[in-house]
């Protein structure tokens, strides 16, 4: 049987060639799977963008929302804490009513501060391939949004206590002391998260363009709506 021998090189000349042909054909074939590569990851970046703007323009609606019940909120507390300080038995303020939760002590806006696309996002990489500032910028932000979705999970926890206040009651000197700690720490929460928010009120526009979430506005707020009922709604705050 015959068998096909290799053709020998014929000089230092021919090989070089052969050994040209092979190294551009292995680096056109590299380059071409890193320019799929490449396509692929900005497809992926783009529509990233498109996610992010639309979490953080939730973030963004909930912060301003919180900026502007905060002269209410904080008013509410301290006319609470007056009338717990005062002498003679405890007399309920008027009731704020939310549209959803019905007559109550105290309300505040409790809302989903949304961070799954960017732990979704730094998950499979997709972070990795923004540029270097962008992701400081990103991941700044979002660590602002988990202080205030933490810090909104322990109000909500606490302020359940103050729903006592919601009839008459004899309170004796040490009763009275403690709720007017759990108000002052609620005073400074609802003052924290508002200084928090006005930061991130101001900083997400500067990452991404904000959209206009469907009926996302703050008249739809039932926090606002009670307050307003209440005209607690004033620019300065007390004290």
């Amino acid at each position: 049987m015959d068998m096909h021998k290799p053709k020998p090189w014929h000089g230092v000349r021919e090989f070089l060639k052969e050994y040209l042909i092979i190294v551009i054909g292995v680096l056109t074939a590299l380059a071409a799977e890193q320019g799929v590569e490449w396509w692929r990851w900005r497809e992926r970046v783009g529509a990233a963008e498109v996610q992010l703007a639309r979490e953080l323009s939730a973030s963004r609606a909930w912060a301003d929302e919180r900026v502007a019940v905060t002269p209410c909120l904080d008013r509410r507390l301290a006319a609470l804490e007056d009338r717990l300080l005062a002498s003679g038995s405890w007399t309920p303020l008027p009731a704020m009513v939310h549209p959803q939760i019905g007559a109550t002590v105290y309300v505040t806006p409790f809302r989903n501060w949304p961070a799954e696309v960017w732990r979704s996002l730094a998950a499979d990489g997709t972070v990795g391939h923004l540029e270097r500032a962008r992701q400081v910028g990103l991941g700044g932000a979002y660590i602002q949004v988990g202080q205030l979705d933490q810090q909104q999970r322990q109000e909500d926890s606490e302020i359940g206590e103050l729903s006592l206040l919601a009839r008459p009651l004899d309170l004796d000197r040490a009763q009275r002391l403690a709720f007017a700690r759990l108000i002052e720490r609620e005073r400074w929460r609802v003052r924290m998260m508002s200084s928090l928010s006005s930061q991130i009120s101001s900083r997400i526009p500067r990452l991404v363009k904000v959209v206009n979430l469907p009926g996302v506005t703050l008249d739809k707020s039932g926090t606002w709506q009670a307050c307003r009922a209440l005209g607690l709604l004033k620019a300065d705050l007390r004290g």
